[in-house]
């Protein structure tokens, strides 16, 4: 996934027990189907080792907060609006 190098990684808080590109999946996939966050299909979004919901919430809010996220998302889009 491409947006995963866009965001920074954080100095505080717990360190994620699985890939960040599964947590990014995880928020997306929250993002465009328009779940609730406890209905999130956990056991389908990660492979070996899976989070509860609450904690895909967690690291959306602390990078929400941090405007990670959506900085690393407007970075992605002009990078590829570049390509066409």
């Amino acid at each position: 996934m491409e947006i995963v190098p866009l965001i920074p990684k954080t100095k505080r808080g717990f360190p994620p027990t699985v890939p960040l590109v599964e947590i990014v999946n995880g928020n997306l996939y929250k993002l465009k189907t328009g779940a609730q966050w406890n209905q999130l299909p956990v056991k389908a979004l990660f492979e070996e080792n899976f989070l509860t919901w609450n904690s895909v919430y967690y690291h959306y809010r602390k990078r929400c907060l941090a405007d990670s996220l959506k900085q690393s998302w407007i970075t992605f889009l002009k990078s590829h609006k570049k390509k066409n």
